[in-house]
């Protein structure tokens, strides 16, 4: 929530901060998916099949964020960053319990990881959240394994939305 609109704020243009700004996101993921994997927090079959439903959406995504224009990119920023900052104001609610075993996946999850992965390739901003919550309401309810779970999907899908925003000359290289 903070990188993005500080690159905005320094001058790059909202499309190609947005593509800047994946750089820094996928070393620090694939930083924190290798620690995670060392540390045998995650099931990497589990985790690659996970990553692979985002990545057609994180592709899409990344395509429609280059060509939707500074315009309405800015617009869709600014509500999704007013509804971010007021996510952190709401009241916390204690997580229901679901009758699901823990570690066995909804019929739900794959489909939103698609959605997620679009949202993801689009934009980044907050997405570590809504991987958080989708992971412990429909995979599992262990915190570390849903953030060794979030951090390998984000690794893998950005790789490909990153190489999109640098083919179609949307990375500020001296500002990654």
């Amino acid at each position: 929530m903070l990188t993005l609109p500080v690159l905005i704020f320094v001058g790059l243009d909202p499309i190609t901060a947005n593509g800047t700004n994946r750089i820094g996101i996928f070393v620090e993921n694939v930083t924190a998916a290798r620690t995670f994997c060392h540390h045998n927090l995650v099931d990497l079959k589990t985790g690659v099949k996970l990553a692979l439903w985002t990545l057609p959406g994180a592709i899409l995504g990344a395509i429609a964020s280059v060509h939707i224009g500074n315009f309405w990119f800015q617009r869709i920023l600014v509500i999704v960053l007013a509804f971010s900052t007021a996510s952190l104001f709401s009241p916390k609610r204690a997580i229901e319990r679901s009758e699901r075993p823990d570690g066995v996946a909804s019929p739900w999850l794959y489909p939103t990881m698609l959605g997620l992965g679009f949202y993801g390739g689009f934009m980044q901003l907050g997405i570590g959240f809504l991987f958080i919550f989708t992971l412990r309401h429909l995979l599992t309810k262990n915190l570390a394994h849903v953030n060794a779970y979030k951090t390998l999907i984000i690794a893998v899908y950005t790789l490909p939305a990153t190489l999109i925003f640098a083919w179609m000359g949307q990375i500020h290289w001296g500002s990654a």
